[in-house]
């Protein structure tokens, strides 16, 4: 690709997925009107390939590009250097924006159901506890596994901090401690059922058509984030 050519290309948001997906229609929602194109490569690993690889995107270095990725369960170590190149969800994943009552209130409201706020929160929480051991389990998968002989007492209380870790997100109530913690697909899929939806995408897809960005808080910070790490 020559210099002439990458220059005159659309800045291109770079994101996981793959074409059709709820990953491309959302960010494509969340960016309207930003001058970027949406563009789904794949998984966690292909996206943060097309910044920090052994060959980058060329648009990464002409300023045409920006990246961003899921928090799923990585150590804040992990997460802290791939923030140097993309930008990471505060949430788990995506889809755990559908399931953030901000966003669920004004789109069954506008649907015409009767619905309060601390009632989808309280169908959030309860969500998450249908997805505990999951949830323990994604954030176990991320730990580095212990060696010598005594692993097993070392993987008992990584087992043991990680339940600790769940039951105090989930007693807490913090929407935004359990979005961050329980992985958004789980929640997602079941939200939507218990809601009424037909699935995740449906919910989406009823969202954009119901609600602006601009009235949900954790939509509007995604978006001025996004603008903040592409270029001016």
């Amino acid at each position: 690709m020559t210099e002439h050519a990458v220059a005159h290309r659309d800045r291109a948001l770079i994101c996981a997925g793959r074409p059709g997906s709820l990953m491309e229609s959302f960010y494509r929602w969340v960016t309207a009107g930003l001058g970027v194109h949406v563009e789904p490569v794949g998984g966690h690993e292909a996206v943060l390939a097309r910044f920090i690889g052994p060959e980058p995107d060329p648009r990464v270095a002409a300023g045409l590009a920006l990246g961003v990725v899921d928090r799923d369960a990585y150590p804040d170590a992990v997460l802290e250097r791939q923030r140097a190149h993309v930008h990471v969800l505060p949430y788990y994943e995506v889809e755990s924006y559908l399931c953030h009552p901000a966003l669920l209130l004004p789109t069954v409201q506008r649907m015409g159901h009767a619905v309060s706020a601390q009632a989808l929160v309280d169908e959030l929480v309860a969500s998450a506890r249908a997805t505990y051991v999951p949830a323990i389990n994604a954030h176990l998968s991320n730990t580095p596994r212990p060696t010598g002989r005594a692993r097993l007492e070392q993987m008992a209380a990584q087992y043991a901090g990680q339940l600790a870790a769940a039951d105090a997100t989930l007693d807490s109530g913090n929407v935004d401690a359990l979005l961050r913690y329980f992985p958004g697909r789980r929640l997602a899929d079941r939200l939507s059922r218990q809601l009424d939806f037909m699935s995740p995408q449906h919910l989406l897809d009823c969202a954009i058509k119901h609600v602006q960005i601009d009235e949900v808080g954790p939509l509007q910070q995604l978006r001025q984030d996004l603008v903040g790490r592409g270029p001016t």
